[in-house]
């Protein structure tokens, strides 16, 4: 019984404290004011972020993308033969001349049966390629493809005159 006794005037102490604390005019509880005895009042919180790990940013940071160069787009329009990927031409024959003012040619194919005619220096394919060989027996296209690290690379390309015979 004295234990409830003193709970309920412990209740009624701190409620009366709690009321004593409230303004008259806006019915708040005034901040100023503490309810709670000085010895029993927490300290002042105060954060200083130096020497500590800032909590918001992330312990593995993400790699810094390098910005890949894209291939550039030649501002006039394209031929068929820029069109096309270099691997689906065809070589159908090479022309060959015995005066030396008269450099080779090749002629190619297209997958839809339509022929083109391709010297040294001709551009051709998706990733300007250019024929810097025509050889009796096949043609070399050198390419600078951007590979999936997005680093150039040069692809030399052989077009044959008969894929499947190998010297």
């Amino acid at each position: 019984m004295a234990v409830r006794l003193s709970a309920i005037l412990l209740m009624v102490c701190f409620t009366a404290r709690a009321v004593y604390a409230m303004d008259n005019t806006s019915g708040l509880m005034d901040l100023d004011q503490s309810v709670y005895p000085e010895w029993l009042a927490p300290p002042a919180y105060s954060y200083s972020p130096q020497g500590i790990a800032d909590p918001f940013v992330p312990f593995v940071q993400p790699p810094v993308q390098e910005e890949r160069q894209e291939p550039a787009i030649p501002q006039r329009p394209l031929t068929r033969l820029e069109r096309i990927d270099v691997r689906q031409l065809n070589l159908v024959g090479v022309l060959w001349a015995s005066a030396p003012l008269h450099e080779p040619a090749a002629m190619v194919e297209l997958p839809d049966g339509k022929g083109f005619i391709l010297r040294k220096g001709t551009v051709v394919g998706r990733h300007q390629g250019q024929v810097i060989e025509v050889l009796p027996d096949q043609v070399v296209v050198l390419e600078k493809v951007a590979n999936i690290f997005g680093v150039t690379e040069e692809r030399r390309t052989t077009l044959k005159l008969r894929p499947g015979k190998e010297d």
